[in-house]
């Protein structure tokens, strides 16, 4: 089933669906997680004594999530995105512009995994500036454009899953985003948060473009 109506969309689109990627997208994660940890390992132990394990891990969860994400977009959403890219950027090259796109499409992917969401609440993190202050900072805050979207990605990390749990219009999160403070307290300034609970709060469910029979729909779609 395709969904129709994507280029009307308000304000959001949900979806529970979860599905397994296919092997070759997996290895790709895989691989790039594994290039990115040994290439970047250095600079992230020197800035919070960072686990090379879990900088991979991180890597490699984020990419599924934005496989995931390209997947649903062109099964069930008639959109033809470029797929992730896999450049490893360093310091000043770092890449925060949106993660899927086409001419008129440009989706932000953010991740959570199941583990973060036992301990610390369904969440999706958004990098407000670096360590010193400056620099290192999602596009979304400076140059936000029209047709931004994020897409928000469950990671279920044991069973190589991902689960969409919704797009949102970026003007339609702004405010929780930039109201959203991280837990911990060495990233406060740094690190934005998007909590799932207070936007399921914001959403009048009148207007969630997606019911359970749709949701239903789609699920019977997939083979």
């Amino acid at each position: 089933m395709k969904l129709k109506d994507y280029d009307l969309l308000k304000d959001t689109f949900f979806h529970t669906l979860w599905f397994k990627l296919p092997e070759e997208a997996v290895s790709k994660c895989r691989e790039f997680s594994e290039k990115y940890a040994n290439k970047r390992s250095d600079h992230y132990i020197k800035k919070r004594n960072a686990d090379p394990k879990k900088i991979a891990s991180q890597a490699f969860e984020s990419k599924l999530a934005e496989f995931g994400a390209l997947e649903f977009a062109r099964q069930h959403c008639g959109l033809s995105l470029k797929p992730p890219d896999l450049t490893i950027y360093e310091g000043s090259s770092c890449n925060f512009d949106a993660d899927l796109r086409d001419e008129n499409v440009n989706w932000h992917v953010k991740s959570c995994n199941n583990t973060t969401t036992k301990s610390c609440g369904e969440s999706y993190i958004f990098q407000y500036r670096d360590n010193r202050g400056s620099g290192g900072r999602d596009s979304l805050f400076d140059n936000p454009k029209s047709d931004d979207v994020i897409c928000l990605v469950r990671v279920d990390e044991n069973n190589l899953k991902v689960q969409i749990r919704g797009l949102v219009k970026w003007s339609y999160a702004y405010d929780l985003v930039l109201s959203g403070n991280p837990k911990s307290p060495a990233m406060m300034g740094i690190k934005k948060v998007l909590y799932y609970d207070r936007l399921l709060k914001k959403i009048d469910l009148e207007n969630v473009r997606c019911c359970c029979a749709t949701a239903a729909k789609i699920q019977n779609s997939v083979p």
